[in-house]
């Protein structure tokens, strides 16, 4: 009878330590899947969203408004002489730009806007629920905050932005808020709402 017992325990101590070992392996599974996720959709060197993600969550954002009348606006984003700080700097410099941006515009946003690093120097934003209206208020507190930076590296950008309309879809919602970056730029101004 004790010879049971203690097969019974041995067989029980074996089985708890091959549990133990497929756990971790399969925490490191998990962590490998989260590490690979983060690849495909962050920027590397801002640690935000990239492109991809944002097209994705772009069409997701469409869809809900489609289905559920959900609003939202869009703001498409530059840094305001970013070659120059390139050229005259280098572009290690160039680098500490875009990540004190993407810190800048994470810090000064909410937590359900989805942040991206559109390429190069131009980022977007996807501001649920924000409807035209209340865009500009938005966009004049993020400029504030901009202009009453305490960094000795002040950076400026100008902002496009735009909201979903009926019939939209994801080209004509960029190409709408692009737009604007473009009219904000040529007319020198901070931002433009079309």
């Amino acid at each position: 009878m004790q010879n049971q017992v203690d097969n019974y325990v041995q067989f029980l101590s074996r089985l708890c330590s091959e549990f133990e070992k497929r756990h971790a392996n399969l925490n490191q599974y998990y962590a490998m899947v989260d590490n690979l996720i983060d690849m495909a959709y962050k920027d590397h060197l801002t640690k935000l969203y990239n492109r991809r993600y944002f097209e994705d969550a772009l069409n997701k954002e469409i869809c809900r408004f489609e289905r559920y009348g959900h609003i939202f606006s869009l703001c498409m984003l530059d840094i305001d002489g970013f070659k120059q700080i390139n050229d005259t700097y280098g572009h290690l410099k160039g680098d500490e730009v875009l990540k004190r941006f993407a810190t800048f515009l994470t810090n000064n946003s909410r937590t359900s806007d989805i942040i991206c690093r559109w390429g190069g120097d131009e980022f977007a934003v996807i501001l649920p629920h924000t409807s035209f209206n209340k865009i500009e208020a938005y966009i004049k507190k993020f400029v504030y905050a901009l202009k009453t930076q305490t960094d000795s590296l002040l950076i400026h950008a100008t902002i496009g932005a735009t909201s979903i309309r009926l019939n939209d879809n994801k080209e004509s919602l960029i190409e709408r808020a692009d737009e604007a970056l473009y009219i904000a730029k040529k007319e020198k101004k901070t931002y433009y709402v079309i």
